[in-house]
């Protein structure tokens, strides 16, 4: 069902009413808003009023708020497979009231998304959009409408099955938008406008299988440190390298303002958790930031570079190396075990350097209480997904026994 707007009128002298039109089996209605503006006003292309335009805030957030309800009573219509009517919609919205319908669920959503701009990191804030993405999308191709009432196990069941079968998620970022929905619930909750409490109940879980830790070893980065490179994916090694070997996020990295390339420390603002970290650096990272010290800027000046660009070249670096063995993951959806083949180079990117950093600290006996504050990790559960050794590890532990 596609409702377009549109006015009585194009002349530009007169007002005219807003309405709404759409087409079910082949029937065509018009919906009044209840709104009249002048055509002036207007933009017949978008079908909202001009940002210019008096009210045109408020009314455009009416006519979006109108177009849900709409959607909503024909969804209804065919879960209860009931015939659609004109009076249910007009029942509905009530233009003769001031206030026109009342706030639900997704406009509690997209009023929490914008409002948590002021909080919430960018990477966080585009997680907590998809999710509205994806509820929007099920909601309109699964035909079930989204209140308040209507988030419950039925709701779980069927949204969980679209995100693994429609959507191609695995336990790991179906749990995340599960874990977005139920954040955002608590929320409306504690400020009383949601009563609705069956997300709280145990079926209600976010899959929490975190995919094994993919990182380079040691000899692995030794070999990307000595691969003969043109000047484009040199920057690009160094920078990957940098990580490598002080456990920053991509992010940070990008970020750093640094003074002084002989100190021993560096103070980095991470973003992610509004902290700051005093890293101490080891020989080969204090190299990279001589390598960068720009003399006029009187500061270390890291390779500027998009995530994206990023991970294309790493791959780039990592074919060059021949880096071809065949490395097996595990999935799940739900309880469903998938397996992948990949080779190394396809799994290399930027975040792989900070796992390499957490994961090689481990290896050579560094403590997990203090790798975590070396990295800011918060939780010591997050280091147990690095504690798998290699096998060589494995063995050495073994043979402390023939001691």
């Amino acid at each position: 069902m596609e409702i377009k707007r549109y006015l009585k009128t194009s002349d530009k002298n007169k007002k005219s009413i807003i309405f709404h039109s759409f087409s079910i089996s082949n029937k065509r209605y018009k919906i009044t808003s209840g709104l009249t503006i002048p055509v002036k006003d207007w933009n017949f292309e978008s079908q909202v009023l001009k940002k210019s335009a008096e009210n045109a805030q408020e009314y455009n957030q009416i006519l979006k708020n109108q177009r849900t309800e709409i959607e909503n009573v024909f969804l209804e219509c065919v879960r209860d497979k009931k015939p659609f009517t004109k009076e249910m919609v007009d029942e509905r919205l009530n233009p003769t009231e001031k206030v026109i319908i009342q706030k639900d669920f997704m406009f509690y959503l997209e009023e929490w998304l914008e409002s948590s701009k002021l909080t919430k990191t960018e990477g966080t804030m585009n997680s907590h959009q998809t999710t509205f993405n994806h509820l929007l999308e099920f909601s309109k191709k699964k035909l079930y409408p989204i209140t308040f009432e209507t988030i419950n196990r039925e709701f779980y069941e069927k949204f969980t099955k679209f995100l693994f079968n429609d959507k191609g998620n695995f336990n790991a970022n179906a749990g995340r938008h599960i874990k977005n929905i139920k954040t955002f619930l608590n929320d409306m909750t504690e400020r009383g406008i949601n009563t609705n409490l069956e997300y709280s109940k145990k079926f209600f879980k976010a899959f929490k299988d975190e995919p094994e830790i993919f990182a380079l070893t040691i000899d692995e980065l030794n070999q990307m440190s000595t691969i003969e490179l043109g000047t484009k994916l040199d920057k690009v090694r160094d920078l990957f390298l940098f990580e490598a070997y002080t456990g920053l996020r991509f992010s940070d990295a990008q970020n750093l303002k640094h003074e002084n390339p002989d100190s021993e420390f560096i103070l980095v603002p991470v973003i992610k958790t509004k902290d700051f970290l005093k890293l101490p650096l080891n020989d080969k990272a204090k190299s990279i930031l001589k390598k960068y010290y720009d003399p006029d800027k009187k500061c270390v000046d890291l390779p500027k570079i998009s995530n994206q660009r990023m991970n294309s070249f790493i791959k780039e670096i990592c074919t060059l190396l021949e880096w071809t063995d065949k490395i097996t993951v595990v999935k799940f959806k739900g309880v469903k075990r998938y397996e992948f083949q990949y080779q190394k180079r396809e799994l290399v990117s930027t975040h792989t350097a900070r796992r390499s950093f957490v994961t090689n600290a481990l290896e050579i006996g560094i403590a997990p209480t203090l790798v975590m504050q070396l990295v800011g990790h918060k939780k010591l559960d997050t280091m147990k997904r690095y504690t798998k050794h290699n096998e060589k590890s494995l063995q050495e532990a073994i043979n402390k026994f023939n001691l």
